[in-house]
């Protein structure tokens, strides 16, 4: 039997502790706004958290854009030159400034405009530093930085005489700004111009000692004609980011509106109390959703290397696992909403939370088996259809059937991707 050693076992704790953290991370940020809503339900009212989703959405999305694909595009070119790191980052960051720069005008002349720039602002600087906190594996930080700021947003409003718009625009606003503020300082450095000749290949040490004679070189890379424009050669070069970061951008933005586009729709459509109703639910059903990403999490290397006949065997057993797991969370999650949220639903709409929150952990493996044979495209096309589909249903049963509606449109989209994603495997 073979036995790992000291330094393997090590290796994998430290994957472990980095694949905790991450995932710690990633739940922290949700699961404050499922209890910073339950403060505001609870003790003010289900219509003033329904106006502030509003902001709160329209916020997030606009950030999202802002951020433009940021993290995967230089997480790719890190691991690639990890000697241009910060030339890089600067070739990614300006470009995307000025795109924010751009959109002020534009939201200046919306209601509460104001306050969407003094929050969206800092949130644009929080994720631009995001891809340091994964390149560097600094998720501690992030944890901790993280449950600091829920501490204190939570003591804001629990020590409040009242709860208003106000203070809850207030306190977001003030904890992305100290956010933004901590990863703007720890990874400062990387604001700073540097040289052109920042990047060299390294001579090794042993060919050093031997007294021969090597040629520095720069490096060359894919952000060369970009790192160039920003020490003022051709600036107009910089957009170029806007074209090569355009893939994981649109994968991006379609993934998040292919989730998030019931919500959307709802604040338009429905009552703002319908509104909170709904966020709340779909917050932890995404939850739910979530722990089919947590389980494939270790194995997402092996899955690339796999066959499609293994790939289908282990998307059948994840689904299986679903089938078994999700009935007895949604009755957890129904006695909690009942519980903390002091809200009630019908069975009718729990039973599409289920199905709503299910294919995923069918179609999860197929979509890393696709990114190893690298489709991306066709993921993008499945959630681009997936949430214009969703949009079209939802403006035809939300009149009628309520937030049952939103749910059962997502449901139905939630399945089409799982049987789109099967007809491609």
């Amino acid at each position: 039997m073979h036995t790992l050693t000291p330094t393997q076992r090590l290796k994998w704790r430290k994957r472990a502790v980095s694949v905790a953290l991450n995932s710690a991370q990633n739940l922290l940020m949700p699961a404050l706004n499922i209890m910073i809503s339950a403060l505001v339900i609870r003790l003010a009212s289900r219509e003033l958290w329904g106006q502030f989703v509003s902001a709160l959405i329209t916020a997030q999305l606009i950030a999202h854009v802002l951020a433009w694909g940021n993290k995967e595009y230089l997480l790719r070119h890190f691991s690639k030159h990890p000697n241009s790191i910060a030339s890089a980052f600067q070739a990614v960051f300006i470009p995307r400034l000025t795109l924010f720069l751009a959109i002020c005008p534009i939201l200046l002349i919306v209601d509460g405009g104001i306050l969407l720039i003094l929050w969206i602002f800092p949130l644009f600087i929080a994720q631009s530093f995001e891809v340091m906190v994964v390149f560097r594996r600094h998720f501690a930080v992030a944890v901790i930085l993280e449950m600091m700021l829920t501490v204190g947003m939570l003591g804001a409003l629990l020590t409040s005489e009242t709860i208003t718009q106000n203070l809850l625009f207030t306190v977001f606003i003030v904890s992305a700004w100290v956010r933004g503020g901590v990863y703007a300082w720890r990874y400062r450095m990387n604001l700073i111009l540097i040289s052109p000749m920042d990047t060299i290949y390294r001579v090794p040490t042993s060919e050093m000692e031997k007294g021969e004679k090597h040629e520095i070189i720069p490096t060359a890379s894919p952000l060369s004609k970009l790192e160039r424009g920003f020490r003022g050669e051709v600036f107009i070069n910089n957009l170029a980011y806007f074209r090569l970061a355009l893939p994981f951008f649109l994968l991006g933005l379609s993934g998040m509106l292919a989730s998030r586009i019931d919500l959307y729709t709802l604040s338009i459509m429905a009552e703002k109390s319908d509104v909170a109703s709904y966020q709340v639910v779909i917050n932890l059903l995404l939850y739910v959703q979530a722990g089919a990403n947590f389980i494939l999490i270790p194995f997402v290397k092996t899955l690339y290397r796999l066959d499609s006949h293994a790939i289908r065997k282990i998307a059948g057993r994840l689904f299986l696992f679903g089938c078994v797991a999700i009935p007895p969370l949604i009755l957890l999650l129904r006695l909690l909403v009942g519980w903390v949220y002091e809200l009630s639903y019908s069975d009718l709409f729990w039973v599409m939370g289920g199905l709503f929150a299910l294919p995923i952990f069918g179609y999860l493996p197929l979509i890393h088996r696709l990114y190893g044979q690298n489709a991306q495209r066709f993921v993008l096309w499945v959630n681009i259809v997936g949430a214009v589909i969703n949009g079209v249903l939802n403006v035809i049963f939300i009149p009628s059937m309520g937030i049952t509606g939103a749910l059962f449109a997502s449901a139905i989209c939630q399945w089409g991707m799982l049987g789109a994603y099967i007809l491609r495997n």
